[in-house]
């Protein structure tokens, strides 16, 4: 290992320059020196992507409700990959720039840099993370979802926790990585970082509380069952405080579904 980390270091000194004159960016060529070097890292990434895909699509045809409707197929391309026609837009095209799910054609874009960063952020836990997050976009389609953002986004976390709580290779401390990761990914669209790691112990049954879009809409404004966990996630320093081992409020893909 340690004659390959060398190799790297001398290949990135012999190449930088001729990167930089072509205006490459370090990304690209991060890129292309994991491509080249690790290629067990790429597979091993792979592979983790083709079962978690299986598993997230299992857990879809048991759910009462959903064996009758398509699960989302999975593309994975390079960030700002053009999709024609296949994406309905205005313009009958579109140009994929970070993961996505399109509902016109069912299908779940997957780009190469945010898998690989996610990989890198937080290891396995990172990828399901962000495979659960599209396949939960591909739920709300399914079951008609009609909330305004950051609502929809905030269930959408909800959801990929219900699709990770029982994943057998992801340990209750990558769950709480999970949590820890989306405190720092928050957005005027996708919700504060404390209410997406609010959403997440949702769906994880960590928290009490539903999927529910009348849940997800009272998240949105702060108005939560547990008022004392959403202090801890506002603080950013209190979260190793949950007791993540445990999940009193286990739930399902049917605490999707709306009461009727």
């Amino acid at each position: 290992m340690q004659a390959q980390l060398y190799l790297i270091n001398e290949f990135m000194k012999f190449t930088k320059l001729f990167f930089l004159k072509k205006s490459i960016s370090k990304v690209a060529l991060l890129l292309f020196v994991w491509n080249l070097f690790i290629p067990n890292a790429k597979a091993n990434m792979e592979s983790f992507i083709e079962s978690t895909a299986e598993y997230f699509t299992q857990t879809w045809l048991e759910t009462p409700g959903f064996e009758k409707i398509n699960p989302p197929q999975i593309i994975s391309l390079n960030p700002n990959s053009k999709i024609l026609y296949g994406c309905r837009t205005g313009n009958n095209s579109k140009n994929i720039g970070g993961s996505a799910y399109c509902s016109f054609s069912n299908t779940i874009f997957l780009t190469n840099d945010q898998l690989k960063f996610f990989y890198e952020e937080k290891g396995k836990s990172g990828i399901a993370y962000l495979m659960a997050h599209e396949f939960a976009h591909a739920v709300q389609h399914a079951v008609f979802n009609e909330l305004d953002n950051p609502a929809k986004e905030l269930q959408a976390d909800c959801i990929a926790g219900i699709f990770t709580s029982s994943m057998l290779n992801i340990s209750r401390s990558e769950m709480l990585s999970l949590a820890q990761l989306s405190l720092h990914l928050g957005s005027d669209v996708h919700g504060t970082g404390s209410q997406r790691a609010y959403a997440l112990l949702t769906g994880l049954g960590v928290l009490e509380g539903t999927c529910f879009d009348e849940d997800m809409k009272k998240l949105a404004k702060n108005k939560v069952n547990n008022k004392s966990v959403m202090r801890l996630l506002n603080s950013r320093t209190g979260l190793a405080s949950i007791d993540i081992e445990k999940t009193p409020y286990p739930k399902t893909l049917l605490h999707v579904l709306n009461p009727i």
